[in-house]
């Protein structure tokens, strides 16, 4: 009934363009994704799905070797993009993704599909097909990608926007433009250095890890050039002060980095970036531009709540997903995996220093 056929470079456009197609398609589980985490040491497989000789469907499986194991672990980000409220169509995915794990020896397999948490029918769809709900704490940011994100409806004119957003939020946009600050896309690799820079900055504050800046020029290369990526920077007295990066796929803008430095703060530059972000996203009739990740608990006692306000200013309303699915393969490796890798991580920086 269902047929997969993995594709390669070949069918680039073809496999974007129906993966685009489906209702809840995701940037993650485009083409150039699969590119960019290719070359930070994952292996991508990308599958069509059609029916009757018609395209209703792809997913992407990302593959990362687990060394010490002999084995490695899949991941399908934000995928897969399908009907998944179609439980024949879902054991049919689950199938051909066993068939894959079998061939390359996959210790297990976890999915994070972008569907509302209120639809039952995928969940019951994904459990009938050997999915079960992945461990996940109490925050909403322990899987992989985040379960809940704010959205913003910017259907409309720049004033209906603009008027779901909070007084304050409004006014700190106008500052930053009476202030002098201003925003231009970064287009050279001078300029992903400068965001780079800045991130250093962010990540060193607020205590994060950050990726090396390889990985940013390779997004850059990648996306950018099929108009799916753009970094904003923002100027103050002639240096960057704040700087951003937005995702586009189908028709739904993402925004996934932001960085800024530890002066001038008071001149409201991340304010004046969103703007010019939630701009773009309408210049592509993006009816949604998303905030992504939040705390699943909003209540103002959580220590992220800062993250909330910022976003709610803007008129962004919360929305959970179903969160991360997972098949286990090899149960005894899983176990090794979970518990034995991380004291032969612990181990083997010991014995480095």
């Amino acid at each position: 009934m269902f047929k997969f056929t993995q594709i390669d470079e070949s069918r680039r456009d073809e496999y974007d363009a129906v993966v685009a197609g489906q209702p809840e398609a995701h940037v993650f589980q485009s083409y150039e994704w699969g590119e960019i985490k290719a070359w930070s040491g994952w292996m991508p497989y990308r599958f069509l799905i059609t029916a009757d000789d018609k395209p209703i469907g792809g997913f992407q499986v990302l593959e990362r070797p687990i060394k010490p194991l002999g084995r490695c672990i899949f991941y399908i980000p934000c995928g897969p993009a399908a009907d998944l409220a179609n439980a024949d169509l879902v054991r049919a995915i689950a199938a051909q993704v066993r068939t894959l794990a079998q061939t390359r020896k996959a210790i297990f397999v976890k999915l994070d599909p972008p569907w509302d948490d209120a639809r039952a029918d995928v969940k019951t769809a994904l459990t009938a097909a050997g999915f079960q709900p992945a461990a996940e704490g109490d925050g909403g940011f322990e899987g992989i990608q985040p379960r809940c994100v704010m959205q913003l409806d910017v259907t409309g004119t720049d004033e209906e926007v603009l008027g779901r957003m909070t007084e304050k939020w409004r006014y700190n946009i106008r500052l930053a433009g009476r202030k002098g600050v201003t925003i231009r896309l970064g287009k050279t690799e001078t300029d992903i250095d400068d965001f780079y820079r800045l991130l250093e900055v962010t990540g060193k504050r607020d205590d994060f890890l950050i990726r090396n800046v390889g990985y940013f020029k390779k997004m850059y290369e990648v996306m950018a050039r099929r108009d799916m990526l753009r970094l904003f920077i923002a100027d103050f007295d002639g240096k960057p002060i704040s700087a951003t990066i937005a995702l586009a796929f189908s028709n739904k803008c993402w925004y996934v980095y932001g960085a800024s430095g530890n002066e001038h703060r008071n001149v409201m530059p991340n304010h004046a970036l969103q703007w010019a972000m939630i701009k773009w996203a309408k210049e592509r009739d993006c009816p949604v531009y998303d905030f992504r990740g939040v705390p699943c608990d909003l209540s103002p006692a959580h220590p992220l709540h800062g993250l909330v306000r910022f976003k709610t200013g803007f008129g962004a309303y919360p929305v959970k997903y179903i969160g991360e699915y997972q098949t286990v393969y090899q149960p005894l490796f899983a176990w090794l995996h979970d518990h034995g890798m991380p004291v032969y991580t612990r181990l083997r920086k010991m014995l480095r220093r």
